[in-house]
């Protein structure tokens, strides 16, 4: 049986972007979604945000043994899909679970992370430690901060995160080689 985690990316109430990471740790789904969140925290548009994202190339999406366009449709059919949606709200700017995104007024329900929603805090001395916030590991490697809470990023120092991810070798192992790359070419002497 596998994992099937998805992360959306949402701007202004509609999908911008879907990307599937079968069997990926939580930990690195929660690497990845907030690099994706510091890479393209400017963009305030679906187009915006696909223009920095793809440029002007054609995008399909390929799960085998079907092709898919980049659609609004096609898009939110894969993320219904999904077994752990986990979505970056570019507009609300925060990280929570969700297929959609949620309005003003759904998103105040759900808490911030912080020691009260998590009572894991310093599970087996292991942290992790993203500018902005200190996120300490749960026992069940991150579920927890996902399942019972949302991730505001508008108050992490994201520039501060691209430096930490580009200055350290292992944060490759934890993200997609589209992130990766963006963080190679995007941000080469911007350390």
């Amino acid at each position: 049986m596998s994992f099937r985690p998805t992360i959306s990316v949402y701007a202004q109430g509609r999908i911008a972007d879907i990307g599937y990471y079968r069997n990926w740790s939580e930990k690195s789904l929660l690497y990845e979604a907030v690099a994706i969140a510091a890479l393209y925290r400017d963009c305030r548009t679906v187009e915006e945000y696909r223009q920095k994202r793809f440029g002007t190339q054609h995008v399909s999406y390929i799960v085998e043994p079907e092709t898919f366009e980049n659609t609004e449709e096609n898009l939110k059919w894969l993320e219904e899909c999904s077994e752990w949606p986990i979505l970056v709200d570019l507009t609300a700017r925060c990280i929570y679970l969700g297929i959609e995104a949620k309005s003003r007024e759904e998103l105040e329900k759900i808490p911030e992370f912080d020691e009260e929603v998590i009572g894991y805090r310093q599970y087996r001395g292991k942290r992790l430690e993203i500018p902005g916030y200190d996120l300490f590991e749960t026992g069940t490697e991150f579920a927890d901060l996902f399942d019972y809470s949302k991730l505001p990023f508008d108050r992490m120092d994201l520039e501060e995160v691209i430096r930490c991810l580009k200055a350290w070798p292992e944060a490759r192992h934890y993200l997609s080689a589209d992130v990766v790359k963006k963080l190679d070419t995007e941000y080469v002497g911007k350390q």
